[in-house]
């Protein structure tokens, strides 16, 4: 090889390792911009504060009605839930780092540990199970499932009341 060959191999190793360090810079940056959009929806979103206040004052939500066709709540609710599935599917593929998840820890675990939120959840993740299909908040639940937030009567058909046909 002659010393030109070489000097271009370096100057292309050297442009790897810049653009590389540009690219995990980049996403850094847009991790922590998508992030910090996720921490203002519970800070300036009207709908998400008001749910959110719903479930963690213990206000009840969760009764037979709430199934009915036009429920608003349960709008508000698959709302919130479906934010906080996000986040733990974020957490669990590893596109956001275990620090940004600690952002979200209060109201996850608020959310989670609710009793009328796990009742809900218990009856998706079964009613879902009898139509052969994944709950919608699979995540949520396989995290809650982790975190030993829900015992192994969750997975009894049985267990609590059931609001859907199953």
């Amino acid at each position: 090889m002659d010393w030109l060959s070489i000097g271009a191999l370096i100057l292309s190793l050297l442009a790897i390792c810049i653009s590389l360090v540009q690219n995990r810079f980049e996403n850094h940056s847009k991790r922590k911009e998508f992030v910090g959009q996720l921490l203002n929806l519970f800070i300036s979103d009207e709908k998400i504060l008001k749910t959110f206040s719903m479930v963690d004052y213990n206000r009840e939500w969760y009764t037979r009605a709430f199934h009915l066709e036009n429920n608003k709540v349960q709008s508000e609710i698959d709302q919130l839930l479906l934010l906080f599935n996000i986040i733990v599917k974020l957490k669990q593929d590893r596109q956001i780092t275990q620090k940004d998840f600690k952002l979200f820890d209060y109201q996850l675990n608020r959310i989670l540990r609710d009793e009328q939120v796990q009742h809900y959840l218990w009856n998706l993740y079964h009613f879902s199970r009898k139509s052969k299909s994944l709950s919608p908040y699979e995540d949520l639940i396989d995290y809650m499932r982790k975190e030993k937030m829900i015992d192994a009567a969750f997975n009894s058909a049985e267990s609590k009341e059931k609001y859907l046909n199953f």
